[in-house]
């Protein structure tokens, strides 16, 4: 729950929404669940991980490409997840390998905002996206 995470310094780094746990009482509470590639981050403000395997899609490209994980690439997941739920359940780069996928953030490409999507929590999306 958001409330006992405030004033916590970690980094959860597997942000998706296979991740996120929804009450089924109709109250529309969600909470973020799997901490097994979290880290804290008390004396840091960014973790280098020694990880192989990592969810590409769902990772920001410093995070990729340095392995330097922070608060910051936790956002850009959670872009992604706001991306998963809007699409209605759509992978990032559902259609492209990993590497593709890649290669199109490397260039500036963002994802197109969902069907149905409103304007401003797409605007949120890129928000997350940006670097």
């Amino acid at each position: 729950e958001w409330s006992t995470c405030q004033g916590k310094k970690f980094v959860h780094r597997d942000l998706a929404a296979r991740n996120i746990l929804v009450s089924d009482e109709g109250t529309g509470i969600c909470k973020i669940a799997d901490f097994g590639m979290s880290r804290d981050l008390q004396d840091e403000s960014y973790y280098i991980s020694q990880a192989k395997k990592i969810p590409i899609k769902w990772t920001a490209p410093e995070a990729l490409h340095y392995k330097k994980y922070s608060s910051a690439s936790d956002v850009w997941s959670y872009g992604a997840v706001m991306y998963e739920i809007w699409s209605l359940g759509y992978k990032p780069f559902e259609n492209s390998t990993n590497q593709e996928s890649i290669r199109l953030v490397d260039s500036g490409y963002r994802l197109p905002p969902p069907p149905g999507c409103p304007k401003p929590m797409y605007k949120l999306m890129m928000q997350c996206w940006y670097v």
